[in-house]
């Protein structure tokens, strides 16, 4: 299975990137909670249209974890 990454549009905050992973293997990326939220709604969209909706910002925000100023492949870009 490949691994996946889809970024959410918001800019970084202070520096801090959030990342969440998807049972399904794809990790996804965003410069902020909202940015995390609608990179993980897109991913619903597109790979799980059955869950679309049925995950709010509290249940992303429970996945999330803080990775600091890098990007999810560890650049820093």
């Amino acid at each position: 299975m490949l691994d996946e990454t889809h970024m959410g549009q918001a800019a970084s905050v202070n520096g801090n990137r959030r990342i969440a992973r998807c049972e399904c293997g794809a990790t996804l990326e965003g410069g902020s909670e909202a940015g995390l939220y609608e990179a993980v709604q897109l991913h619903l969209a597109q790979h799980h249209p059955q869950l679309l909706g049925a995950m709010g910002l509290d249940v992303v925000l429970q996945m999330a974890e803080d990775i600091g100023g890098t990007d999810a492949s560890g650049s820093g870009h």
